[in-house]
């Protein structure tokens, strides 16, 4: 049944863009069985057309899987037809979406609204697809920019791939580097950390170990970069304390324009935690110096003592003057007794009871999504 959506929309971007496509295609190789969708068109709850602000794509892979992209709404997707030949789209984070094909279009709603879909010639992100990005398969190190490849040299950039292509088979993650001139040019939006899940959704990173993929970004015009880990493994591993070791790695490099060595300088410090947490340590925080503590708590507390004994100290001397004698501390004739002796009976202490206060701290995350990112400017 599958077969027949790709035969329609075929069908129809032969009629509409043949020439244009031919064009796109001899010069941007698309993605292979892939079909890009773009909203052209938006209808409000009564049918009637509305100007439409979305920025709004989807693109379907003939395996079942695609990418869905909202206004910054980044997710992958499964999607199957009906008996009826309609379409079915549920994203990673649950939502499910009832997709109508009707005179050539994928009509899909969307709370309120209903978007009218079409098939485009490309979509910004299929832009980046080499030739060999065949079927999702992406080189493991792959740059776009022909001066920052001459800058690195083929021989480095043949290490940088090799060693990231062993770390995925040995480790179950797939490992890729990607360094693109601007990724503007590419993405469907002007956040790095989107572009990133754009890649890795678009082109099925993770798809052969449970999602485990961990990708770096670097866009050379206005020196940005992302490490987007995705999968539970990935993220157990490069979380967001060892994403920082690895951050420390590479961008004293990255600073000196030495690309090469910061890329194999990271892959260094992946390769460490990898192997640190296949012997059952995986680093989450920084170890904490227990004698260090003890000793700092001591000081503090033993300044915090003093300042407060001094303050006391002080509002008494000032507020009361020291006598010799009892009597001197009875004002005027206020206090008159017919017999004066000092007897001494008993003391009296109180006490006041104060609940030890207890709590328990629990974060988790929400939706079906492991992933998370560490971005910023080399």
């Amino acid at each position: 049944m599958r077969k027949y959506i790709f035969f329609a929309f075929s069908i129809l971007f032969l009629l509409v863009s043949a020439a244009a496509a031919f064009a796109q295609t001899e010069d941007l190789p698309l993605l292979a069985e892939s079909i890009p969708l773009v909203a052209t068109a938006e209808l409000d709850s009564s049918g009637s057309p509305v100007e439409t602000n979305s920025d709004f794509y989807i693109i379907l892979n003939t395996d079942g899987t695609g990418l869905f992209y909202k206004d910054g709404y980044v997710s992958k997707i499964n999607w199957n037809q009906s008996e009826d030949d309609n379409i079915q789209i549920d994203d990673r984070l649950g939502y499910t979406y009832d997709g109508i094909i009707s005179d050539g279009y994928l009509l899909i709603p969307v709370k309120d609204r209903t978007y009218l879909f079409e098939e485009s010639g490309e979509l910004p992100i299929m832009k980046l697809a080499p030739g060999q990005w065949a079927k999702g398969i992406t080189p493991n190190f792959f740059v776009e920019d022909e001066a920052t490849a001459a800058q690195i040299g083929a021989e480095k950039a043949a290490e940088i791939d090799r060693k990231a292509a062993s770390f995925s088979q040995k480790y179950g993650i797939d490992m890729h580097i990607i360094m693109v001139s601007n990724f503007w040019d590419y993405a469907a939006s002007s956040d790095i950390e989107i572009f990133s899940e754009e890649i890795s959704d678009g082109y099925r990173l993770g798809s052969k170990n449970d999602e485990n993929a961990l990708l770096l970004v670097m866009s050379m015009y206005d020196r940005d970069y992302d490490i987007y880990s995705s999968g539970f493994k990935t993220n157990e591993i490069f979380n967001s304390y060892s994403r920082s070791f690895l951050e420390d790695a590479m961008l004293p490099h990255f600073k000196q324009n030495d690309w090469a060595a910061g890329m194999l300088a990271y892959l260094d410090e992946c390769e460490f935690l990898l192997t640190s947490a296949e012997n059952g340590e995986i680093y989450s925080s920084a170890p904490r110096n227990v004698t260090g503590e003890i000793v700092i708590s001591l000081v503090f507390g033993l300044l915090i003592g003093l300042i407060v004994r001094a303050c006391i100290k002080a509002a008494y001397t000032n507020q009361v003057k020291e006598q010799k004698a009892a009597a001197q501390y009875i004002v005027g004739d206020t206090f008159k007794l017919t017999v004066k002796t000092d007897t001494y009976t008993h003391s009296t202490s109180s006490r006041t009871y104060s609940p030890r206060s207890s709590s328990n701290s629990h974060s988790g995350g929400g939706g079906s999504r492991s992933s998370s990112h560490s971005s910023g400017k080399f």
